[in-house]
């Protein structure tokens, strides 16, 4: 079974994006585990939310916050990281 163009083109696209929350959480220590799993929760969800648009005023709010936390608590959630992560 082949996977349609569009969906590839989607699951690529949300993937990439979602590599840039990850990348800043790396560079404030955060465990590989964890990095890897936060980033397939939120391609799992970008790839819902590109296949099921009615899901969108669950997901929407989810994924934002998911996504700008990093960059607003950054320093906080790496200090965390690295005290639960010894």
């Amino acid at each position: 079974m082949l996977l349609s163009p569009g969906f590839l083109f989607v699951a690529i696209l949300v993937a990439l994006i979602a590599l840039v929350p990850v990348r800043r959480l790396q560079q404030l220590g955060w465990p590989v585990s964890w990095l890897r799993t936060y980033w397939i929760g939120l391609v799992v969800g970008g790839l819902i939310l590109g296949e099921v648009p009615s899901t969108a005023k669950l997901l929407v709010p989810a994924l934002l916050v998911a996504a700008i936390l990093p960059y607003v608590a950054g320093g906080l959630l790496g200090r965390a990281a690295r005290r639960r992560g010894r």
